[in-house]
């Protein structure tokens, strides 16, 4: 991967395919629901979890859109539903990437 950094915007939702025919509505198509399992997740509340996700990458972009079925009660929890969840910035440094943001003002809440 080069510098230059590539970004998805996150959306948590209740009921994916029920986003999925709701952001269908933007002229966005989406790729089938898979689960993707995070082995490490240093949540909001600080605790190293392990946690399993189902998700949805529209196939437009970039930016593209993910989708992200709510579960648990950290990061990903039904409490964070209705708000743009995240915007995912990777780069070939991830460290150094968010570094520079976070000195720029951004705030990290949890990290995978």
């Amino acid at each position: 991967m080069n510098d230059a950094p590539y970004a998805h915007i996150g959306v948590l939702v209740h009921n994916i395919q029920e986003a999925i025919e709701r952001y269908s509505r933007l002229g966005l198509t989406f790729m089938e629901p898979h689960t993707v399992e995070v082995g490490h997740l240093a949540d909001e509340d600080g605790q190293i979890k392990q946690i399993e996700l189902r998700i949805a990458f529209s196939q437009e972009g970039p930016p593209h859109w993910e989708l992200l079925q709510a579960v648990g009660d950290g990061i990903y929890g039904p409490h964070h539903v209705g708000t743009l969840h995240h915007v995912a910035v990777l780069a070939g440094n991830p460290i150094a990437r968010r570094e520079g943001l976070v000195r720029q003002g951004f705030r990290e809440v949890a990290a995978q």
